[in-house]
């Protein structure tokens, strides 16, 4: 007798084979610089300075393969360099070298020519502004006649040739050589104004770059507050002390004790890449005409 087949046993099997991919995760990491109007920067950042730095900001987007991309943005904030800052030479400018050993090495003067491309005039202006307004706030406190800012333009650029050389030869004695081809002092017309120098006072320092000293405003309040504490406020108790006239107390009684009616100030300062070495020159004097 046949057997007769089961509903089962007419039944077709099949199998299937299931593939499966890892899903995928790209990092990307992303910085954008923007300046201070939101606006995207397309120009060397060289050209800028750093404000803020952003947060760093995650975004996850999902692809249609299952795949995600990560991206963490970190968006700066630049301003367009300040026009003084900007002009500071560093310290492998080959005219900042050459001043260097003709100083420091050679013993030879640093000529006008040199002190106008080296010394710059406008931060000069910036630093004597604020200087001298600190000096006659001492100068009220003591019952001392108040200074002025001398109106001998040439007597600026006299006492910056001063502001270069100390950086390499601290010395109130100046450097021995000149050059023949250079010019070292400016003649004063018939009718001008000159400013006798009374007193010499020099100092040096490093001032550690920051956001803040990189607008030219702030950099000169910097320069001006540690000539004042150099100068002024580390000499104060010796000299209105009954301490003889000293190294510890002699530029305090130049600036302040002594009844010049001129001032005239001078900074150098070198870009070292984490700080500015700083180098400052301060006269005081009487101003007379040229006869």
């Amino acid at each position: 007798m046949a057997r007769r087949s089961t509903s089962n046993e007419n039944k077709i099997h099949t199998s299937f084979t299931e593939s499966y991919r890892k899903t995928v995760n790209n990092d990307i990491e992303k910085t954008i610089n923007v300046d201070q109007d939101g606006q995207l920067i397309t120009e060397p950042i060289s050209e800028y300075d750093l404000v803020s730095e952003g947060e760093v900001v995650k975004t996850i987007e999902k692809m249609s393969n299952g795949d995600t991309t990560t991206t963490y943005t970190k968006t700066n904030i630049y301003r367009s360099k300040d026009s003084i800052i900007k002009n500071i030479l560093k310290n492998n400018d080959p005219r900042v070298m050459e001043v260097a050993n003709q100083v420091g090495v050679n013993n030879t003067r640093v000529s006008i020519r040199q002190a106008e491309e080296l010394s710059r005039i406008e931060l000069n202006n910036k630093v004597a502004d604020i200087f001298t307004d600190m000096v006659n706030q001492e100068r009220r406190l003591y019952k001392k006649p108040m200074i002025q800012i001398t109106n001998d333009e040439k007597a600026k650029k006299e006492i910056a040739m001063r502001a270069v050389e100390v950086m390499y030869q601290f010395s109130h004695t100046a450097p021995s050589n000149m050059k023949s081809d250079e010019q070292y002092w400016l003649e004063r017309l018939p009718g001008e104004t000159e400013m006798g120098f009374g007193t010499e006072n020099i100092s040096g320092a490093y001032i550690v770059k920051s956001i803040e000293n990189q607008l030219s405003d702030n950099l000169a309040r910097d320069v001006a507050k540690g000539m004042f504490s150099q100068y002024i406020e580390s000499e104060r108790k010796s000299a209105h002390s009954d301490e003889p006239y000293s190294n510890e107390n002699g530029h305090y009684r130049n600036i302040i004790m002594t009844d010049h009616s001129d001032i005239v100030v001078a900074v150098y300062l070198v870009d070292n890449g984490y700080s500015y070495h700083v180098s400052t020159a301060v006269a005081t004097g009487t101003n007379f005409i040229e006869s």
